[in-house]
């Protein structure tokens, strides 16, 4: 008997007539954990590799996937010594992303392969073999 009266003390949330807008949260918390933010449910920031190739060059980033595409085209310029405005990151399997795009909602894997394209800057005179 008393599993039965436990199970009768949330009947009432789970009665469909008693939230017919999904908006109503008054009755949907009574079967979900109250979480102020979504930030609480990533405990863990998940790290992303990043191999970005120019031209004979790799270069490894790591980042958090919180970060945005614009970091990663931060680091890389520091690295490649290449104006951002001028930098073109592709190889994303998404298309194009903007610089404000947040890396988790690319849904990459741990492991990616860029490469940065400059279409606006001549090639070095010392390679002249475009690979």
């Amino acid at each position: 008997m008393s599993d039965y009266g436990g199970e009768t003390i949330p009947g009432p949330a789970f009665d469909p007539a008693s939230h017919p807008a999904p908006t109503s949260t008054s009755s949907s918390s009574a079967f979900r954990p109250v979480m102020p933010s979504r930030q609480i449910v990533e405990r863990q920031p998940r790290m992303l590799d990043f191999r970005v190739e120019y031209r004979d060059r790799n270069v490894d980033v790591v980042l958090e996937d919180s970060c945005t595409v614009g970091e990663i085209k931060q680091i890389l310029e520091s690295e490649l010594q290449i104006p951002v405005p001028k930098m073109l990151l592709k190889g994303w399997k998404t298309g194009d992303v903007e610089d404000s795009t947040v890396l988790k909602s690319l849904h990459l894997p741990k492991n990616n392969s860029l490469y940065v394209l400059t279409p606006d800057l001549p090639p070095p005179s010392s390679s002249s073999h475009v690979g």
